[in-house]
């Protein structure tokens, strides 16, 4: 289970993947705090909810974004 800030289905917009319909995890807790962050709301560790990546991923193509490199445990 991860921290999940926001799930949306859009179309891939970026890469060899653009025009795929995908599925969008955006991971809570992000501890960087970058200045030109746009989602700042992803920094609080305390505002998720949690939901079971296999579940997810196997609906469609799944981006993960969020986190840096470094968190990642996938």
């Amino acid at each position: 289970m991860y921290k999940i800030n926001e799930v949306f289905e859009t179309i891939q917009g970026e890469a060899s993947f653009t025009g795929t319909p995908s599925i969008f995890l955006r991971l809570q807790g992000c501890p960087v705090g970058c200045s030109w962050c746009d989602t700042k709301q992803t920094w609080d560790v305390d505002n998720v909810y949690k939901v079971s990546l296999d579940e997810t991923v196997e609906k469609k193509p799944t981006q993960i974004i969020g986190l840096t490199p470094v968190q990642s445990k996938f």
